[in-house]
């Protein structure tokens, strides 16, 4: 029995060693071999605990990398140490992860699980339009990828596929982005062979099609029309990708649920969020140019945003440029009639706005992140966080009561009355005068007088 316990330690140490072997320990010479090959690096503190949390999946990232595609390199860097690498890289918090490709790098700015990474860096390496060969190519994409853009062409090197190319390379890791030859199309979502070359963005399970604007197809037509579809309809928000998705400079619809709310059919959550899903599918013409909808799960991120308390459930539409929010009256009970009146008083200005850019709103936002960020770090360490913040505050707080307290010493008061003091030492008493008021009057007298006096 102990001889069977001793095999297995010695199989998980084994494991654990294998799986920490595909990911390379970095340091300052990574400068000198980071054009040769594609690297995935992590950028890490040893205090930090969210940098303590991604470990075992930046270890099952290099073993996953290591089988599906050897020729992306695996790394981690103690940006502690090595000030110079997170200089060269841009590097300002922890962890950071950047895909390095020659002179090239991007910075993953989504999830942190395996398959999120592992994504990020497969997109960057690229290249940025890839081919497909065949329906079952077709058929995959369509079951990886809730929204891909496509190029379907007859021809090479037409001058949409130029021009579609080159908005792929500037947006590389927004989306993915395929071409391929009309037979490989499936037949339900193929176009017209007189309409080609066509470009499209499947999502949502259907396909939308690229019209250029009066004047002809441009470089920033294509690209601003790809950057304008590369959003589902309806998205989960979170942290991850609200930036991203505000990005867009478009109101945001947001179905605030409680977290469970989709394993409850029945439940007035889920109904809401199906209201909000189906307005944004089935009105897609009215709404799409100035909305995105979505769907968050708790009131956390919200709150954050809002500086204030949102109940659970709630409709929010936020302004990603005026910071403003729009609350919805009765949320569970409204319908498509009410919900789309309440967007068109938004969309016109007649809705009341809370919140707001103000100068009062930007000192409320600084000191709100600056508490939020204080208590999660000692949430995460509060040890460290102790030290770091506890002893600083100390002693400028022990500097401030002693400036307060101390007396005020003024130098000019205790010079006169040091004269006062030693004028009056001088004096020397005059025997029988004392008392007398007649005969000190004469004392103050003129040096000549007193010698008179002195005569008499």
């Amino acid at each position: 029995m102990k001889m069977g316990k001793y095999l297995l330690a010695i199989f998980a140490v084994y494991l654990v060693s294998a799986v920490q072997g595909n990911v390379i320990e970095l340091d300052d010479r990574f400068l000198e071999i980071k054009k040769k090959g594609n690297w995935l690096v992590e950028f890490y503190a040893p205090w930090c605990g969210h940098c303590q949390k991604l470990a075992p999946v930046w270890a099952d990232v290099g073993l996953q990398l290591m089988k599906k595609d050897p020729e992306i390199r695996v790394g981690k860097i103690d940006g502690t140490r090595y000030g110079s690498v997170m200089d060269q890289f841009g590097v300002n918090g922890f962890p950071a992860i950047k895909f390095i490709k020659d002179d090239a790098v991007y910075t993953h700015k989504g999830g942190r699980t395996t398959n999120d990474i592992m994504e990020f860096a497969q997109r960057a390496k690229g290249p940025a339009v890839r081919p497909l060969l065949s329906t079952s190519n077709f058929r995959t994409a369509m079951r990886d990828h809730p929204v891909f853009f496509v190029l379907v062409t007859q021809e090479e090197d037409t001058e949409l596929e130029t021009m579609y190319s080159k908005a792929a390379e500037g947006q590389i890791l927004a989306s993915y982005y395929f071409k391929c030859k009309l037979k490989a199309v499936p037949s339900d979502v193929r176009p017209k062979e007189e309409d080609l070359p066509t470009l499209f963005v499947y999502k949502d399970k259907s396909t939308y099609v690229y019209t250029a604007p009066d004047g002809g197809s441009t470089d920033l037509s294509v690209a601003d029309w790809m950057d304008d579809e590369r959003f589902p309809a309806f998205s989960m928000v979170a942290h991850n990708n609200i930036n991203e998705i505000a990005s867009a400079e478009k109101f945001m619809v947001l179905a605030i649920t409680h977290p469970s709310a989709d394993q409850h059919k029945k439940h007035p959550h889920y109904k809401m969020k199906e209201l909000v899903k189906d307005l944004a599918l089935k009105h897609r013409e009215k709404f799409h140019e100035k909305f995105v909808f979505g769907q968050m799960e708790g009131n956390d991120l919200i709150n954050d945003i809002t500086l204030t308390s949102i109940e659970v459930p709630s409709i929010v539409v936020l302004d990603p440029v005026t910071y403003q929010y729009y609350l919805a009256d009765n949320p569970v009970k409204m319908t498509a009639k009410s919900l789309s009146s309440f967007l068109h008083t938004i969309e016109n200005g007649t809705a009341e706005g809370f919140g707001g850019n103000s100068i009062f709103r930007k000192i409320y936002r600084v000191l709100y992140d600056i508490v939020k960020s204080v208590v999660s770090m000692w949430m995460e360490a509060p040890i460290l966080t102790t030290v770091i913040i506890g002893i600083p505050t100390l002693v400028i707080g022990t500097m401030c009561y002693c400036m307060w307290t101390v007396d005020l010493h003024d130098e000019e008061q205790d010079d006169e009355d040091d004269e006062d003091s030693m004028n009056e030492d001088e004096k020397e008493p005059v025997a029988g005068l004392e008392g007398d008021d007649e005969k000190r009057a004469l004392l103050d007298q003129p040096a000549t007088e007193d010698k008179h006096l002195k005569s008499e």
